[in-house]
């Protein structure tokens, strides 16, 4: 009977350190699940934090570059409409300058003409005293 007790005090300790070994290995385990649960929660809201403050980057990089754009859009028009403006006011010199070099031109033929009228009607007058006085000597 008392090696029985004993017998069976062994077996119960026995047991009870099984149990108590199994229960801690379960309890280390289930500690060791929920520390790499959380870990990887927090490694999942840091990735989470990381691509936000990227998208907000990138999206501040796009907004910047769209205004840099506007900008550089309104800057070309502006330089375009300032090249017309001077090539309009060129051509309109050049017409001016154009049409006053005809004026020119004609007066000058119109004098010429006036000149050489003149030079005839005067030869045409000398001729034709020439041809008086000749009359006159016959």
């Amino acid at each position: 009977l008392y090696r029985s007790v004993g017998s069976q005090h062994r077996a119960l300790l026995f047991s009870w350190a099984q149990a108590r070994k199994a229960f801690l290995l379960r309890a280390a385990t289930a500690a060791a699940e929920a520390s790499a649960a959380r870990e990887a929660e927090v490694e999942s809201a840091q990735t989470r934090q990381r691509q936000q403050e990227i998208c907000a980057q990138l999206k501040a990089k796009v907004l910047q570059w769209k205004a840099q754009q506007e900008e550089a859009a309104k800057l070309e028009a502006a330089v375009a409409a300032r090249r017309k403006e001077k090539e309009d006011e060129k051509e309109r010199l050049q017409k001016e300058q154009e049409m006053i070099r005809r004026a020119r031109e004609k007066e000058e033929v119109k004098k010429y003409r006036a000149e050489r009228a003149l030079e005839w009607r005067q030869q045409e007058e000398k001729e034709l005293q020439r041809l008086e006085e000749l009359r006159k000597l016959m």
